[in-house]
């Protein structure tokens, strides 16, 4: 029973990844709105997590700090080709096509991890879980609005780099997934935070960034997305990932367009049409159909405090 508990709360920590990293999208969207480029707000969001991180773990969790040396290169590509790659390509995808095509190719992520864990971890891929990736892939279809795009007008460099942030997506998840056998997930994502932060200072130099000028409340706005948009949904997604497949969390995940949608409607006032109501509601039944279906989740081990070599 106990193990049965574990497995199900991983579904609790992707919906709840999912529900921030949705909430926090009309924030992001504000912060634009002012005048913070999409580079800007990468940059700042995974340097305020390292620092927010590391002040954490010297108050209240010393053994979190710990890490070994031979690890450093781990966390790097983690760090640079997982999370900051996700987010310059997704950025660079919204930049040549719009917001909904670049969603829903991101969301594609799903379908490449099942395809991989299937050929190479030998996960089995079940009826359900191909019902289940069906309906959330076609409810995010309808979500973002594919019945009004017109696809053979998309510019091909826009779908080319949303494609890459689906691979990039898929890639931190199995290779997240893989560190989580070494260590605690907020360990791991600090880490991860630090070096993809190197990586973006080096795209966006210090006399650059500091060059602008951000008022008050525009600082207040980044904590609130390195918080709650970036700390709190990346380390609840790790701790999904240690009690359940990769492919179960990543399609748990695409909740996070629908409740960007709900948000948008509830609070900043756009408007959601019937189809991309029953989007949500097709979404929704496929995670409902998937939480359903039997599975013991990944092999992963208890972390153990890592010692510096």
């Amino acid at each position: 029973m106990a193990s049965r508990n574990y497995f199900q709360s991983g579904y609790f920590f992707a919906i709840a990844a999912a529900a921030l990293w949705g909430t926090a999208g009309p924030v992001a969207k504000l912060l634009f709105n002012l005048g913070v480029s999409a580079l800007v707000l990468t940059q700042i969001r995974q340097t305020l997590s390292f620092f927010l991180l590391m002040a954490f773990f010297l108050v209240w969790r010393k053994d979190f700090l710990y890490i070994r040396m031979k690890d450093l290169l781990f966390f790097a590509i983690l760090g640079i080709a997982g999370l900051a790659m996700v987010q310059i390509s997704y950025y660079f995808a919204i930049s040549k096509i719009q917001v909904a095509p670049a969603i829903l190719l991101e969301y594609m992520a799903p379908v490449f991890i099942l395809l991989y864990s299937a050929t190479f971890t030998g996960e089995k891929i079940t009826p359900a879980k191909v019902a289940s990736l069906v309906l959330a892939i076609g409810g995010c279809a309808l979500v973002a609005g594919i019945y009004k795009m017109d696809v053979f007008k998309l510019n091909l460099a826009g779908v080319a780099w949303g494609l890459m942030s689906a691979i990039f997506f898929s890639f931190y998840t199995l290779y997240g997934q893989a560190g989580l056998k070494k260590y605690n997930a907020m360990t791991l994502f600090a880490y991860a935070s630090g070096f993809g932060s190197l990586f973006l200072w080096t795209l966006n130099p210090p006399q650059e960034f500091f060059a602008v000028e951000y008022s008050g409340i525009t600082w207040l706005l980044f904590v609130y997305v390195a918080l709650f948009g970036t700390i709190l949904p990346f380390v609840l997604y790790f701790e999904a990932l240690k009690r359940m497949e990769a492919s179960r969390v990543s399609i748990t995940s695409t909740l996070e367009p629908v409740i960007a949608g709900v948000v948008a409607y509830l609070f900043v006032g756009e408007t959601m049409s019937l189809f991309q109501i029953i989007g949500g509601v097709l979404v929704l039944s496929g995670i409902v159909l998937l939480q359903q279906s039997p599975s013991h989740g990944p092999e992963v081990e208890k972390e153990v405090p890592a010692q510096v070599l």
